[in-house]
């Protein structure tokens, strides 16, 4: 009894250490919405908005068919494409974002190769969204393909005897009943959306997050921060609400899953080519690219680095241990 007790008591402190940033942010917002004066809030609001817009189209036209491609048809290389579609989550979108208008923008690293090649601004919401859905697709891509080997399978073979073309078994068996994962996916790409500032603020980003830190460290406006944190908090509780919304009473796991056995689709050559094409672009933009432009940016600037510093520390950390 006495050890339950204690563990009640653990717990509730526990609790509320780790929810006490968010009670301070709703008190603290709540008092604020009548004494902030930021002109802007609006506008930063607006700007998240767009962009969490504009995330959700292109991750959903990434890693939906992506997830279908990996799991339900058969090309060269699949299993290597499996495993090269989960890595671009490693890459961090402000890397991206800081290749990217590196290479493309006026006076970029292409215009060195390619001397009639002007540049384009790519600091704008299209771009930017678009540099965010390669680096968090992955979250989308993992969920959807767990919910179509979890629930479709089993009922795309049954479709497939009933003479259903692998377009129908996509549009009428696959995307419903991977919902759930979809939705739980693209829940968490957003979460991270709204919390990103690094592509926000490296293309002058008017967003909730570049908002808070504006009012904090320029302006010295702490209810208007306050005032924004609510309102990122209010809607990461919305995406919760939906994402639980959207899976209902179903669950992820599937205790017979693992026996049973599908037949891929096979694919033909302009079929195979396109997909080849498909399933290739967000490993390029997403991975491959920002990658290969890191690793000329140290070779090419080796020679400035300093290591004495990482021996130095590492020197110390060793004594410390010691």
């Amino acid at each position: 009894m006495n050890n339950s007790y204690f563990k009640l008591v653990l717990f509730f402190f526990i609790s509320i250490l780790l929810l006490s940033p968010i009670m301070i942010i709703i008190i603290n917002g709540l008092s604020s919405i009548s004494s902030a004066q930021n002109l802007y809030t609006s506008r930063y609001i607006l700007g998240s908005s767009k962009i969490v817009l504009l995330v959700s189209i292109f991750i959903l036209i990434i890693s939906v068919p992506l997830a279908w491609f990996n799991t339900m048809t058969d090309y060269p290389g699949r299993k290597i494409i499996q495993i090269l579609s989960i890595l671009p989550l490693g890459v961090p979108a402000y890397i991206s974002a800081y290749t990217y208008a590196e290479l493309l923008e006026p006076g970029g690293y292409l215009k060195y190769f390619f001397i009639s090649y002007d540049g384009i601004s790519i600091r704008n919401s299209f771009f930017g969204s678009l540099i965010l859905s390669f680096a968090l697709f992955p979250y989308v891509y993992v969920l959807t393909r767990i919910a179509i080997i979890n629930f479709s399978a089993r009922y795309i073979e049954a479709a497939k005897t009933m003479g259903k073309s692998s377009y129908e078994c996509f549009i009428k068996i696959c995307i419903p009943m991977a919902i759930p994962g979809i939705a739980a996916g693209l829940a968490l790409a957003l979460m991270e959306t709204l919390n990103d500032y690094g592509v926000a603020d490296f293309f002058g980003l008017q967003t909730l997050t570049v908002g808070v830190f504006h009012n904090i460290s320029i302006i010295n406006d702490i209810p208007s921060a306050y005032l924004l944190s609510l309102v990122i908090l209010l809607i990461m509780v919305f995406l919760y609400v939906f994402e639980v919304k959207m899976r209902g009473d179903k669950k992820f796991h599937n205790s017979s899953y693992e026996h049973i056995q599908w037949s891929r689709y096979q694919l033909g050559f302009s079929k195979t080519v396109f997909v080849l094409l498909f399933v290739s672009i967000p490993i390029i933009f997403g991975y491959l690219i920002p990658l290969l432009f890191t690793l000329f940016l140290l070779i090419q600037n080796f020679y400035q680095i300093n290591f004495d510093n990482y021996f130095s520390s590492f020197d110390k950390l060793t004594n410390f241990r010691g």
